[in-house]
């Protein structure tokens, strides 16, 4: 019992250091009555009760200790509080997911009366897996896992060395590596394995050292999605109408994207990657207002999967 309310205590502050974070980053900062004005109206602050001094800087020692993010308040001027290191919340860090996550799940708690009115994405089990694998990573202890193929072929349990996770399109994956009994000899790829697949998973006592070569952000530098090929990253340029280019301007499909050209009917953008298979997904998904320009194989294959898609179609329509 004693356990439970310590539980919900935490998340409480939790909920409590995310509130602040938002409400200050959100409002280019705010002073101390600022900041207690806007709690008095809060739906974390049930008895709307003031928020104490003493208390206010207790969050911010602990939002800097646990979290990583730094409060500071400019002496001079119109003394606000402001986030010293913003940069860490304006990426795909831990602390940025975190702080959308709780930040969103508040906004909806104070929208229980449109209550059947916010929809939201249904999430792929494997969640129940993170704490323990977190654990793993910390404490470089590899994992024995059964895992599902999506042919429905069951695996394990085998030995891994967990690098690092990623989350991608509502999805939890897990890069690692095979540990074996003959691990030295044969060398064992690196490989993505996601964790709505996974049956079960053991921590175990078994120890592995992190690559010093290996760098997460590294790995994905030139993929679009989860797929990591072993290629070289080339030049793709794609028009799109100007109708659809905004989706792209305002949501980048990767951090080399560029636009390099644009005309009063289309855009035309530039990105240094690997072409994978994600790739070939997401420009699929645009259809007609999008032209591939270069690399010339990729157009290619595009046109050869159109060719593919058209006669499927063409077949089902002659079957009804």
């Amino acid at each position: 019992m004693e356990g439970n309310v310590q539980q919900d205590t935490m998340k409480g502050l939790l909920k409590r250091y995310v509130w602040l974070i938002d409400i200050i980053y959100h409002n280019n900062g705010l002073t101390y009555n600022e900041i207690n004005q806007k709690w008095r109206h809060s739906v974390l602050n049930e008895t709307g009760e003031d928020l104490p001094l003493r208390t206010f800087h207790n969050h911010r020692k602990c939002i800097a200790d646990e979290l990583g993010v730094n409060i500071k308040c400019r002496t001079r001027g119109d003394y606000k509080y402001y986030i010293e290191n913003d940069e860490d919340l304006q990426d795909d860090s831990p602390i940025n997911w975190l702080a959308e996550s709780l930040s969103a799940r508040n906004l909806i708690e104070e929208s229980k009366l449109l209550k059947g009115r916010i929809i939201l994405e249904s999430i792929p089990r494997g969640r129940e897996f993170l704490s323990p694998l977190i654990e793993a990573m910390k404490d470089s202890h590899a994992i024995a896992i059964k895992y599902q193929r999506y042919n429905n072929e069951e695996v394990g349990p085998f030995l891994l060395k967990p690098y690092c996770i990623r989350l991608w399109k509502r999805r939890w994956y897990m890069v690692a590596q095979r540990l074996d009994q003959d691990d030295v000899q044969h060398h064992q790829p690196i490989k993505i394995y996601a964790l709505d697949r996974i049956k079960e998973m053991t921590v175990t006592q078994t120890p592995f050292k992190l690559p010093k070569n290996f760098n997460s952000e590294n790995y994905f530098n030139h993929s679009t999605g989860i797929i990591v090929y072993n290629d070289q990253p080339q030049e793709v340029n794609i028009r799109i109408s100007n109708d659809q280019a905004p989706y792209w301007i305002y949501l980048p499909l990767h951090h080399s994207q560029q636009v390099i050209d644009q005309t009063e009917t289309h855009t035309t953008f530039s990105f240094h990657i690997i072409i994978t298979f994600d790739f070939i997904q997401e420009i699929m998904c645009w259809g007609r207002y999008i032209e591939v320009l270069q690399p010339l194989s990729l157009r290619k294959e595009l046109y050869n999967m159109g060719k593919i898609i058209q006669e499927n179609n063409i077949l089902e329509v002659n079957k009804t």
